[in-house]
């Protein structure tokens, strides 16, 4: 009897890519000078210099080269950090600066292994004493698209 011989052809496929329709949260936000439970929480004191923010994310982050992107996670304009004014409060709740905060610069890096952006307020120089806010905006994106959801209420933007 022949020996009967099996010939496997392999096929080249196109990579898919699950698209998904859920938007991406932030997780958690730390900082350099490590909290306790580390993560930093609104009206959360912290009696340690802070040089970097962290944000960690539910999901990777759109970054494609460069930082000047709509969308993308490095791109400044995608982040917003306010210190409180001459009346000492901290008037912003959102991603649009209010009543008399100052708006800081910040320098920003992505690493995709751990999902997290690391924020410099104006070059890693560290905050002096005071009252800030730090906010991801809904504009920062997924690789699908999709806005962050930034309230929390399961849409983005």
């Amino acid at each position: 009897m022949p020996s009967r011989r099996c010939a496997i052809r392999a096929r080249s496929r196109r990579r898919t890519r699950l698209r998904t329709t859920a938007p991406p949260t932030v997780e958690t936000f730390d900082s350099v000078a490590r909290t306790v439970d580390r993560e930093l929480t609104e009206g959360e004191v912290v009696d340690q210099p802070l040089t970097q923010v962290y944000a960690s994310f539910t999901e990777e982050m759109f970054d494609p080269p460069g930082d000047g992107t709509p969308g993308d996670v490095t791109n400044p304009a995608g982040w917003l950090l306010v210190t409180s004014g001459p009346d000492g409060i901290v008037d912003t709740a959102g991603c649009t600066v209010a009543g008399d905060d100052v708006e800081l610069s910040l320098t920003l890096t992505w690493s995709a292994a751990t999902r997290t952006a690391h924020l410099a307020p104006g070059g890693n120089q560290a905050l002096a004493a005071g009252g800030y806010l730090v906010a991801a905006c809904g504009t920062l994106l997924d690789p699908a698209g999709n806005p962050l959801d930034g309230d929390g209420n399961g849409t983005g933007g």
